[in-house]
């Protein structure tokens, strides 16, 4: 499952100050309907940017999008995209990031049985391409598009509960993991979860209709809210 070479390491690189692993979660159903939500986004208690997402069906199955807008002293204003394709609704097909600000670069990843072939290009025009071997439903993480986790609820087994171990994929490092994810219990009219990596503990919160409500890393201390409709 290791990539034949590393993928550029520079590719959104500041964003990884934010120290938050973000994950799409693709081993669920499909869900019917169109959710569309807006989350605000703190950083050591103060708000540093937004996500404007919509997860609905596609002509393939299901297709989940993400615009992230982030303000940082160091980097100044970052603008970000994020496209998902899932055939069936659990299935990655295409996959595609783009950074817009302050520089541009992409990460683009097509999936054709169990090899993912990924093409990188950074802000400093640098590009590679990579191909490796994962899982047919191999769940996709990336950084700091949190609407992903809306995946995470849908593929969790809340009849089974306790801990259930997801395989993952970090397209910007291509390399595997395991995320392991366990319902808490209610918390304040919501449903807790933990999700658990070799890196970070992730506090998840949503609503009895799987809509992610609030998350949390305290790690980073960095809080995500959404937005009320």
């Amino acid at each position: 499952m290791m990539p034949a070479t590393q993928p550029p390491r520079t590719v959104f690189c500041f964003l990884c100050a934010l120290g938050v692993l973000c994950a799409f979660v693709v081993n669920g159903s499909a869900q019917v309907g169109v959710e569309r939500g807006v989350f605000h986004i703190t950083l050591n208690g103060k708000e540093i940017g937004t996500e404007r997402f919509e997860i609905g069906p596609s002509e393939k199955g299901l297709r989940a999008t993400g615009e992230l807008q982030i303000t940082q002293p160091e980097v100044g204003r970052v603008v970000e995209t994020a496209t998902l394709v899932l055939a069936g609704g659990n299935e990655p097909t295409h996959y595609e990031r783009i950074q817009k600000a302050p520089k541009r670069g992409s990460v683009t990843m097509t999936y054709t049985g169990e090899i993912a072939a990924v093409h990188y290009v950074t802000p400093e025009g640098q590009i590679q391409d990579v191909e490796f071997k994962v899982p047919k439903n191999v769940l996709i993480l990336d950084t700091n598009f949190f609407h992903h986790y809306t995946f995470l609820v849908r593929h969790y087994d809340f009849l089974k509960g306790g801990q259930q171990h997801m395989t993952v994929l970090v397209p910007q490092e291509g390399l595997p993991g395991v995320v392991t994810v366990e319902y808490v219990g209610p918390d304040q009219s919501l449903r807790k979860l933990l999700a658990h990596t070799d890196q970070l503990d992730i506090e998840l919160w949503t609503d009895d209709a799987g809509q992610v409500m609030k998350l949390r890393v305290p790690a980073a201390n960095v809080e995500v809210t959404r937005e009320s409709k």
